[in-house]
């Protein structure tokens, strides 16, 4: 539980502090974001007035390449007004004026007046348009997702659409429309070279009612952005929909969001630290007092895709969650715990190696670890080598001497025995006063366990030559062995009653 608690506080906090953290919840929310755009379709009452590739090489002829004169925006302002437009808004800059054609800087502010023109930025004083708007945008790391609404372009144009919204701060943009290609567009549009022709027919007097009421239509009761789209003049602004998407498409979205109070409240940062760290601790709880690892792999996947669900969900709903830093919170909780255990389950297993090891085998002990379920009654039938040593005279020796030096030289003795023993792969069976027995090919399989056997007596008995050259010096009792071999088939395994038994073997 606490394990829980400290891993998701360490990632709350880096997630308060560090905008490393901050960014990968970015890029989820740029994930969720192109699905829900996909249901999301744009406002038909946002309609653009893209400067593309196809308009500057129709306007050419006309007008040349942009910047265009300032009469060629007289003209688009006078014809969208005539057909209907609620609001006109530019993103586009008239901040100096034109000293080269003063007649059309006087054209332009002419068609101003009075037409419900919202103009970018801070324009030329001889401009005077409905309202002015800033299109000073932030950018979150590589790709835009905040919109400051503080005298910005859409929150003017919005409210010149509808004078009751009112908001305020920064908003979290919500994206709408899906894209086949990143170069598409989201809301409709209609190319600028098709509004200059309709004005130029117009004025003409060739424009026949049936089409100028079809392109009326379009603009009638709308919001008209017009902005540059062609490739090289495109004021670029990534979004989650598209890394070449123009600024006049975040305008129409973050106008789209206002007209109709469809916005993503950001959930507070400060409250999120104290949940996460709510949820880290009830997870790691439940981690730690499931014993099964398979089981709790499959219970932490389950519960970290259910945490990035709900972050769907959420802004579905209209709320931005971290929810990759509560993912994150969960995945780093799982493995600190599951190493935690893992560590403390091998030192467990050395403990019980080093205590048992003093009572059984280690090779016994070994196969016990390795394979659990055979702890059981029972065994198989092979050909083992049991080897069977004692001390000659024993009985006559342990007279013949006190019993604190007896026993001295019997853990002496017994110790280089079975030393020898293990160092040539037998399983140490028990001790009967005296004497050791062993055997060999169980329980790991040793092909050639006679030859081992045989080699482990040849030491036993140079080894205790070499402790009765010592003992006779010192005093003590002349020590001589006998040891005994065969060869055969018997069975190994688990003997004893139901409660008690220990691995031997048994057989003729």
């Amino acid at each position: 539980m606490k394990i829980g608690a400290l891993c998701a506080a360490l990632v709350a906090a880096l997630y308060l502090a560090s905008p490393s953290l901050l960014g990968a919840e970015w890029w989820l929310f740029d994930i969720y974001s192109r699905q829900l755009a996909e249901s999301r379709p744009a406002d038909p009452r946002i309609v653009l007035v893209p400067v593309d590739d196809a308009s500057i090489a129709n306007l050419d002829e006309l007008y040349g390449r942009p910047p265009y004169p300032r009469e060629a925006w007289a003209l688009v302002v006078d014809e969208l007004e005539r057909a209907g437009a609620k609001v006109i808004a530019f993103d586009v800059l008239f901040t100096e004026e034109n000293p080269a054609s003063p007649e059309g800087d006087r054209a332009f502010a002419t068609a101003l007046e009075g037409a419900p023109v919202i103009l970018a930025g801070k324009p030329h004083p001889m401009f005077r348009p409905a309202g002015t708007g800033s299109i000073h945008l932030a950018r979150d790391l590589a790709t835009v997702h905040t919109y400051p609404l503080k005298n910005s372009l859409a929150l003017v144009t919005a409210r010149h659409f509808d004078p009751a919204i009112n908001a305020g701060g920064e908003l979290l943009v919500r994206w709408n429309g899906a894209k086949e290609k990143p170069q598409d567009l989201s809301y409709a549009n209609v190319r600028l070279d098709k509004v200059v022709l309709a004005a130029l027919q117009r004025e003409e007097g060739s424009l026949d009612p049936a089409t100028a009421e079809a392109f009326a239509k379009q603009f009638r009761g709308k919001i008209v952005l017009i902005g540059y789209v062609a490739a090289g003049l495109v004021d670029l602004r990534a979004n989650p929909l598209s890394t070449i998407a123009p600024g006049v498409e975040l305008h129409a979205n973050v106008i789209d969001n206002l007209i109709n109070r469809d916005v993503t409240r950001p959930a507070p940062r400060a409250l999120m630290f104290p949940l996460i760290v709510l949820l880290g601790t009830a997870f790691g709880f439940a981690v730690d007092r499931t014993r099964s690892q398979l089981v709790s792999g499959i219970a932490a996947s389950l519960t970290i895709a259910a945490v990035i669900a709900a972050g769907y969900a959420a802004l579905a709903a209209g709320y931005h969650v971290p929810a990759f830093t509560a993912a994150v919170a969960l995945a780093l909780t799982y493995v600190v715990i599951t190493v935690f255990n893992f560590v403390r389950e091998q030192q467990q297993t050395a403990l019980l190696k080093m205590t048992f090891g003093r009572y059984v085998s280690p090779q016994i002990l070994d196969h016990i670890l390795d394979h659990p379920e055979k702890v059981r009654l029972g065994g198989e039938r092979r050909d083992l080598t049991i080897l069977f040593s004692d001390i000659r005279g024993f009985t006559s020796i342990s007279e013949a001497s006190e019993p604190e030096e007896v026993v001295e030289m019997l853990n002496e003795y017994l110790t280089r025995m079975v030393d020898i023993l293990l160092k040539h792969g037998g399983t140490l069976d028990k001790f009967i006063g005296d004497a050791v027995m062993g055997f060999w090919n169980a329980p790991a399989a040793d092909p050639d366990h006679a030859r081992h056997a045989v080699a482990c007596a040849v030491e036993m008995i140079e080894e205790t030559a070499r402790l009765r050259e010592r003992w006779e010096a010192e005093g003590k009792a002349s020590l001589r062995i006998g040891i005994g071999i065969n060869t055969g088939e018997a069975v190994a395994g688990n003997i004893g009653s139901e409660r008690v038994f220990g691995y031997t073997r048994a057989g003729r």
